[in-house]
């Protein structure tokens, strides 16, 4: 755990050699002793730092072997955790219907195991492709219950992502008033995490949501 978390940092400062060395020193050890459920969460973290090193096809095979594992144990969110990185990899490629497909069953089963971090992303996700294709009741709709649970989460980070859709979509709506108080959301937001007197709340915030996702 503690060399999947060494690697989780050097992928967060770009250091890819030496993150995907660690990543599967962790998962050699976790192979070793058997412990399927660090596989699978060991292959989604490959497969998003073969994502960061731009090539597709370890992507998307590290992705498909966490998916099928997590499958087989039972391991709800593991699976939403992955189907979410799936729908990410395919909306990077501008493939947004796969995107769609995969978003919705993430947030299927992340409604299933009241997931409210994952919900709030998920919907987010979903938002944002409704936005693209012009869908802006749809899109008001998911991003006004994203910000909803994001603000009961107190999370800084959702809360930015979820204001910064609002802002695009009532742009589009030519609704100035309420873009303007998302913009302004959204600044506050960015702010506050930035801020030094609420950088360690942030931090902490952000690490404990990261943790849960990553190990």
């Amino acid at each position: 755990s503690t060399l999947n978390n060494i690697g989780y940092l050097y992928e967060s400062l770009s250091d890819y050699p030496n993150a995907l060395l660690n990543y599967k020193r962790s998962l050699k050890l976790k192979e070793d002793i058997g412990d399927k459920k660090g596989i699978a969460r060991l292959y989604n973290n490959l497969g998003s730092l073969y994502e960061e090193m731009n090539d597709s096809a370890l992507t998307l095979d590290a992705y498909r072997k966490s998916l099928e594992l997590s499958e087989v144990l039972g391991d709800k969110l593991g699976m939403a955790l992955t189907l979410n990185n799936i729908g990410y990899f395919y909306d990077k490629q501008h493939a947004s219907k796969t995107a769609f497909d995969f978003y919705e069953r993430s947030l299927k089963i992340r409604n299933e195991i009241d997931d409210q971090q994952g919900i709030a992303e998920s919907l987010n996700n979903l938002g944002a492709i409704y936005l693209k294709e012009n869908n802006t009741p749809r899109a008001l709709e998911y991003g006004l219950k994203s910000l909803a649970i994001s603000k009961k989460l107190g999370y800084p980070e959702y809360i930015k992502r979820a204001s910064n859709l609002l802002r695009e979509v009532y742009l589009k709506q030519k609704n100035y008033a309420l873009a303007y108080q998302m913009y302004d959301l959204y600044i506050t937001m960015k702010d506050s995490i930035l801020n030094e007197e609420n950088r360690n709340e942030a931090i902490k915030k952000s690490f404990e949501f990261e943790y849960e996702k990553k190990v």
